[in-house]
Formats: structure tokens, C-alpha cells, sequence
């Protein structure tokens, strides 16, 4: 997935038009529709096949751009694709809905250039934060498209228990280590015993694909399409209620950890009910968020 390239987000939604705006918007569903196969065939891995709006929508002034429907089994799936305002919206249904604290912000995009999610600095408290605690998963998947020129680490998604900067648990998340690597971390029941599986470096600036699924006994981190670990030690994840979160997060005892605030990009992030298949994975990885 390259800077500025990949699949459009939703844009803003206009209210009635007159009837010879709708005519007219008979031309340009037919433009969509080859702007669609364009958008496909020369995006870098980010083609899918989404949803427009309606003629009366399309009528309007602004041009509302496509969306990805959220995919079957989600609990969260946020897009950064919002008009304006420090909302981000849940399109899963499930009512995830969050805002950006601190400096974290959306970063514009039209239909040929995708909107995504951003995190100024290592040292600062930016972050997205669901508004409503909901009950940490024990069988879940992870899928997230990230970028960072940062080698110093930094969390780029994961469940916590408060929306503060500094959360008391913190777990179910994917995190750069000090030396840039990326590693998936859950926090196990009775001795509480951190459990992580890592990957290579992705602190190279280039957009990368991270999936990481949890069940009892398997947990496995996939990049790019590709399985990096799997461990079958973990019987099962801490309980507690909390919050999913983009960025910031505390990782006071996790493995090789660096700095708690995330530099970089996020263009989506998912969460699921179920484990992700290897295939499943490849498949997503293929067609972009």
C-alpha cells in the first residue's frame, strides 16, 4: 500500500437535490463505475470492491467517495474516512465508536487519495479511544495498516483498560519494540505472565499489513500476508473490561519495549470475533483495507 494511494473512504453525504441534479448524476455513476476498475487495477494492493452513494447524493456538490462495507465478524472496524471533527465512527454496528485525543488527527483524502489516521509524535499523548468500555475478548483477530520511520518503538493498536493516557491493564495489542521489530502481546491469567510473538522491522516508513489472532493455545502474528510466530502457551487472555485504542498506550513490562507514544500512520483498523485463517489473511493483505 503506497503514501497517498488505496482504497477511498467515505466522504460527506448530501441532502436532497433537485430532480435534474439526479439526472445528471446518471453520468457520473457510470464515471464511478470506471473509476472503480482504475482504482482496482492500479492501486498498490488496495483495490476492493465497496459501496456508493445514491443519485440524489451524487447530484450534490461534493462527491461523496466509495467505502469498504466492514467485513463479516468485526467488533470494530474504523475507517478515518470522517468529514470533519475529532469523531471516528464504527462501521462494524456495534456502536465502537471513539475520538482522537491530543495531537492525533485525520489526515484528508479524496477518492484518489485515502484518508487515514495520524500520530505526531514518540513522547506525546495522541491516541483514538473507544468512548465505551466493552469486555476484552479470548477469541479475537487484530488487522491494522500502519506506517513508521520510527525505530524507537511506539503501540499501534491494542485494548486498554481506562481511555487516560496510562491504563492500569493493557493487552490484545500490537506494538514496535525498541529495535523496530513488530510483536503482538497478551496478558495471561494467574501469574499474569506477558506472552508476545514478534516479526521484523517495520519502522522503514512503508505502509505494512499486521493480523494478530488469539484462541486458546495459538497466538500468531502475520505481516504483509506473511506468518512471522505463533506460540500454543497462552491458555487464555487477562479479563477485564476496557477500551480499543490506535496509538499511545502504556507498555510498562512488555518485551523489548520502547517508546509508549506511536509516530506514524494508521489508514484502518479492525477487530474481529473469530480467528483469521492464514488464507483469509494473504487474501487481505492482497486487496488492501
Amino acid at each position: 500500500m503506497t503514501p497517498g494511494t488505496g482504497a477511498p473512504g467515505s466522504g460527506a453525504q448530501g441532502t436532497g437535490a433537485p430532480d435534474v441534479a439526479a439526472s445528471l448524476s446518471l453520468s457520473v455513476v457510470a464515471a464511478v463505475t470506471v473509476l472503480t476498475i482504475a482504482l482496482a487495477a492500479g492501486s498498490a494492493g488496495a483495490g476492493f470492491s465497496g459501496s456508493t452513494a445514491t443519485a440524489t447524493t451524487l447530484g450534490t456538490g461534493t462527491f461523496p467517495c466509495f467505502h469498504e462495507p466492514a467485513p463479516a465478524g468485526s467488533l470494530l472496524a474504523w475507517y478515518f474516512a470522517e468529514k470533519q471533527g475529532d469523531i471516528v465512527q464504527d462501521s462494524s454496528g456495534h456502536g465502537a465508536d471513539g475520538r482522537f485525543v491530543g495531537d492525533a488527527s485525520r489526515v484528508d483524502g479524496s477518492c484518489a487519495a485515502n484518508p487515514w489516521s495520524t500520530y505526531p509524535g514518540a513522547g506525546t499523548d495522541d491516541y483514538a479511544v473507544t468512548d465505551r468500555p466493552t469486555t476484552g475478548p479470548q477469541v479475537f483477530s487484530l488487522e491494522v495498516w500502519f506506517r513508521s520511520a520510527d525505530p524507537a518503538g511506539g503501540r499501534v493498536f491494542g485494548f486498554t483498560s481506562d481511555t487516560a493516557p496510562a491504563s492500569t491493564y493493557r493487552d490484545r495489542h500490537l506494538y514496535i519494540d525498541a529495535g523496530g521489530g513488530l510483536r503482538f502481546g497478551v496478558q495471561g491469567t494467574g501469574n499474569l505472565f506477558n506472552f508476545t510473538v514478534g516479526g521484523g522491522d517495520v519502522s522503514d516508513g512503508e505502509w505494512h499489513h499486521a493480523v494478530a489472532t488469539f484462541e486458546s493455545r495459538s497466538m500468531t502474528l502475520y505481516v504483509d500476508g506473511q506468518r512471522e510466530e505463533r506460540r500454543t502457551d497462552a491458555v487464555a487472555a487477562r479479563q477485564y473490561d476496557g477500551h480499543w485504542r490506535t496509538g499511545r498506550g502504556t507498555l510498562v513490562g512488555w518485551p523489548e519495549s520502547g517508546n509508549f507514544g506511536f509516530a506514524g500512520d494508521i489508514d484502518s483498523a479492525t477487530v474481529y470475533d473469530r480467528v483469521l485463517g492464514a488464507e483469509t489473511v494473504a487474501a487481505r493483505f492482497a486487496v488492501g483495507r
